[in-house]
């Protein structure tokens, strides 16, 4: 069978991820672009609508303004005209003509004086009782001498009285001529600017409008609200303005007045000289544009932030699919190479139809370079060892029909004919709607030399089981057998000591006490030995005991030391009721180490042992503690080997094996042996486990 083919679907991403990084990069800076354009003409829109909304209504209250004005020029001009008739009339004398001029005066508070002038600037009559001023170098007489045929009304430019008040106004005159045409009078009319703003301030609201009346050289005639510095002072806007002065103009600048920024609408009064201006106070509205700005910009940077977050979120799948992309490839990479090298094959086998594949590996597993017969489970079957064909059979049936994983170790025919030995683990992926398998994928692998190996190891086992056994036996036997030369000494020695009592010197006597306690010495040592050699040999079955009453039946063996030496014994923790020992042994365990904590004490010091039990995970641990002489670092390790003793025998008694039966019954029991001690005089703590399971 051949190597499997390249997945298309793999190799194509892994193409494609790289490009996909710098597409949503792309998309997100196209979507930010998006964002920002909407933002931008969201806030122009409402920017431009509300400037319109300004500007259409100044345009509006310009019109009307306009209007007012010009009605009132005529209202003026009319007066003006209505005195021109009587001045003509040739039957008035002086007197007449000043009460006809007071009579019209009277009912217009805004008209200052009502002026008559001769073609040499002499005053011929004056509205003002009591006064008579020269007024020969006004504007609005000698505009009329310069230009005595225009037959037009004449509007001057804001002036001061001359009177001490020095109040503004505006002088509105007509030349009177005779037959010829010739200048014979200039009638002018001066209007209280200040009485005049205020007849045409209806249209000055309190939501910030303002309304201007400038003469078209830029000097300002009034500003209503009232604001007398204006008078006189030239408007910035006329200043500015390039071209004609035309009917309606608009502009936004900074009020000179009141520092605002205002929406204007300006624009001539017919043919007048006179200009008027409306406007509007900003400053509310450039606030709701600003606080929509604000909104707009929370909201479009809401947008922006969730369209980043999504993005970034994008970009962080598709970096976790190209990253899990390439560690796939690199997995199968290594799978790959760690299969041919491990020499593992993979095969795939379909439960309800039989058919079998196997992978390249597989065929050279058992030697052949390309498939030589038909691959079925039957063939597959045919090729075991016929010793190992049933109980193959067997798991994998039942294995596959619990839908279990399993593993099976078995043997197959190579192309030589041989034998080989392979492991195979198999696993079910697939079932159909009844729950019967139809999918079962696993891998072979080649452990002969390990069944090898086993083989050997379990040679040496059996071989090294027999040895422990001779040695033992012959520990036992020795040890045993000894002893009765050992006693013969010892009987000899005593009946020597008899028949030559009183006959024997100091010296003689001396090597006789030698002989006997070096015989005592050895039969005590073989007796020792002999115990090492019997456990786990002859004992006690294994069952379960109570643990801390194999502790007390060992206390009640040591009573004589306890009561000696008036010990005080103490039981702490949780002890198991139930643990798989050897009563014999345990109980054996417990007096050793009880009977060194309570012998290994300073002189005259009153021993306390301290005993604890606690569950290890599957072990029990025991702690015997002591407040003995304690033991040296350096000299921990010696102290559970055969025959190892730190002490001399005069100081203390013992054959120095006592603590190895300790760890021998121990490690027969699944556990461990150990010590901790501070050194000399800090005391002893002898710790053990013992297994819950000696299965």
């Amino acid at each position: 069978m051949s190597n499997s083919r390249p997945d298309f679907r793999a190799t194509s991403g892994k193409k494609l991820s790289p490009l996909l990084i710098p597409l949503l990069i792309a998309s997100w800076l196209l979507a930010s672009l998006m964002l920002l354009n909407s933002y931008q003409s969201s806030v122009s829109n409402f920017r431009d609508s509300a400037f319109q909304q300004s500007e259409e209504h100044t345009s509006a209250l310009l019109e009307l303004q306009k209007t007012l004005v010009q009605a009132k020029l005529h209202e003026m001009q009319r007066a003006l005209q209505a005195i021109t008739h009587l001045i003509e009339n040739p039957g008035l004398d002086n007197q007449q003509l000043l009460q006809a001029l007071y009579a019209r005066k009277h009912p217009s508070p805004e008209i200052l004086a009502i002026i008559l002038l001769n073609n040499e600037g002499e005053t011929e009559a004056f509205s003002r009782p009591g006064e008579n001023p020269s007024l020969g170098d006004r504007e609005y007489f000698t505009w009329h001498l310069n230009n005595p045929e225009s037959g037009q009304f004449y509007l001057s430019p804001p002036l001061q009285a001359r009177h001490p008040e020095q109040f503004p106004f505006v002088a509105l005159s007509k030349a009177i001529t005779d037959d010829e045409g010739q200048l014979s009078y200039v009638l002018a009319m001066a209007i209280d600017l200040k009485m005049l703003a205020e007849d045409l301030s209806g249209l000055v609201s309190a939501n910030g409008h303002t309304t201007v009346l400038a003469h078209q050289s830029g000097e300002i005639y009034f500003r209503m609200p009232w604001f007398e510095d204006a008078v006189t002072q030239q408007s910035p806007v006329i200043a500015d303005h390039q071209g004609e002065l035309a009917q309606s103009h608009l502009t936004r600048i900074a009020s000179p007045f009141d520092g605002h920024t205002r929406q204007i609408a300006y624009g001539r009064v017919g043919t007048t000289p006179l200009v008027v201006f409306i406007s509007e106070n900003l400053e509310p509205t450039l606030a709701a544009i600003d606080d929509y700005q604000q909104k707009q910009a929370l909201r479009w940077g809401l947008a922006f932030l969730i369209a980043t977050l999504l993005f970034a979120g994008l970009a962080g799948l598709i970096r976790s699919r190209h990253k899990n992309l390439q560690q796939l490839l690199e997995s199968e990479e290594r799978y790959r190479l760690a299969k041919e090298a491990a020499n593992i094959g993979v095969w795939d086998l379909n439960p309800l139809t039989g058919e079998l594949t196997w992978d390249q590996q597989l065929w050279q597993q058992l030697g052949y370079s390309q498939p030589e017969f038909k691959l079925t489970k039957q063939s597959w079957l045919d090729s075991i060892h016929p010793e190992d064909l049933d109980r193959v059979i067997e798991i994998t049936s039942r294995k596959i029909q619990e839908c279990q994983p399993f593993e099976i170790e078995y043997r197959s025919r190579t192309s030589q004919g041989s034998w080989l030995w392979l492991l195979g683990k198999g696993q079910v992926i697939a079932w159909n709607e009844r729950g019967h398998s139809t999918r079962v994928l696993g891998t072979s692998q080649i452990i002969e030399d390990r069944k090898q190996t086993e083989q050997q190891l379990q040679e040496q086992a059996e071989a090294l089981k027999a040895s422990n056994e001779e040695l033992e036996q012959f520990a036992y036997v020795a040890s045993h057998d000894l002893r009765q030369p050992l006693r013969m000494i010892r009987s000899y020695v005593e009946l020597l000591n008899k028949r030559l009592a009183g006959q024997l010197n100091e010296e003689t006597n001396q090597f006789m006490t030698f002989i006997n306690e070096g015989a005592q010495r050895m039969d005590n040592m073989l007796v020792s030995l002999l115990e090492y050699s019997r456990v786990g040999r002859k004992g006690e079955p294994i069952s379960e005991q109570n643990l801390r009453q194999l502790a007390a039946e060992a206390l009640s063996y040591l009573q004589p030391q306890i009561k000696e030496s008036q010990a005080k014994i103490e039981f702490q923790g949780q002890w198991p009721e139930q643990l798989p020992t050897s009563r014999n042994e345990i109980v054996r365990l417990f007096q050793n180490l009880l009977n060194n904590a309570l012998k290994y004490q300073p002189p005259g010091q009153q021993p306390q042992v301290l005993l604890t039990a606690s569950k290890q995970g599957q072990h029990w641990q025991v702690s015997i503690q002591d407040n003995g002489i304690g033991i040296a670092k350096d000299q921990q390790d010696r102290l559970f080997k055969v025959f190892q003793r730190l002490h001399t025998r005069q100081e203390y008694e013992g054959t120095g094996i006592g603590l190895a039966i300790c760890r021998k019954i121990v490690e027969r029991h699944g556990g461990e042996i150990w010590l901790e001690s501070e050194g000399k005089g800090q005391g002893t703590c002898m710790h053990f486990t013992l297994a819950t399971n000696l299965d």
